[in-house]
Formats: structure tokens, C-alpha cells, sequence
């Protein structure tokens, strides 16, 4: 029996087989979350997706100095600001993107997050080409 492999094979990557040559729960779990900055997730949920227990993925993520929830947060507003920079969506839509369902939260988490409402932070930091 041969081990060669088939140059499909070579080349396949879909999501789920990346996100799995990551040994670290953490790393898999923050490949889940960019993956699908939407959704609505959980610690057990995350822990669940990377074959780890809730505590164990928790504990690994305070070892990198903040809880998944927060690194999840981190995420969604940085991935705003670079939509409010770079595009011209409305905020409504930019809030949604990332996972708020209310525009109300979002400006609140992303001025706590930046120090700068979103509207503010678009109109200081909007490329030349997209302000005209």
C-alpha cells in the first residue's frame, strides 16, 4: 500500500482541515472566531468546536493574558475600524458585520475599545478615495 499522496490531496485546504493543523485550542478557536465574526459565540461553544472542555480553553486563553470573549470583542473592532477606514458602508451595516446587533452597543464598544465614537473615527481616518 502506498502513502504517496494524490496531488489533490496536496492541495485540498478547505476551513475545517486548516483550522485542525493547529495543535493549540486557543489558535483554533481565534481561527473559528475570524472565520465568523458574526456569530454569537460562547466559551463552551468554542471550547466544543476545538475538542477541548470550557475550562480548559479558558484557562489557556488567561495564559495569553485575556478571557475569549474579550479576544473576541478585540476582533470585531478592529475588523470595524479597518471597514470604517476602508469602505464606505454605513455603520448599521459595519455594526452588523462584526456581530452587534444593536448600532447603539457597537458605538459604545467601539468607542470604549478606541476612544473614538465610529463616526469620529471614519471621518479622521477615511481613505482620500472613498471620501470623495
Amino acid at each position: 500500500m502506498s502513502n504517496a499522496r494524490s496531488p489533490d490531496d496536496a492541495h485540498r485546504s478547505n476551513d475545517t482541515n486548516v483550522i485542525s493543523l493547529h495543535r493549540d485550542p486557543v489558535d483554533r478557536a481565534l481561527a473559528l472566531m475570524e472565520r465568523d465574526l458574526r456569530r454569537r459565540w460562547t466559551v463552551t461553544e468554542l471550547a466544543r468546536a476545538v475538542g477541548v472542555s470550557r475550562p480548559v480553553l479558558a484557562r489557556r486563553f488567561h495564559e495569553r493574558g485575556a478571557s475569549p470573549i474579550a479576544v473576541l470583542t478585540r476582533l470585531r473592532l478592529e475588523h470595524a475600524a479597518e471597514l470604517a477606514r476602508d469602505t464606505d458602508r454605513s455603520l448599521a451595516e459595519i455594526a452588523d458585520a462584526v456581530g452587534y446587533e444593536s448600532e447603539f452597543a457597537f458605538n459604545r464598544a467601539f468607542k470604549r475599545h478606541h476612544g473614538i465614537s465610529p463616526g469620529r473615527f471614519r471621518r479622521d481616518t477615511m481613505r482620500p478615495a472613498l471620501a470623495a
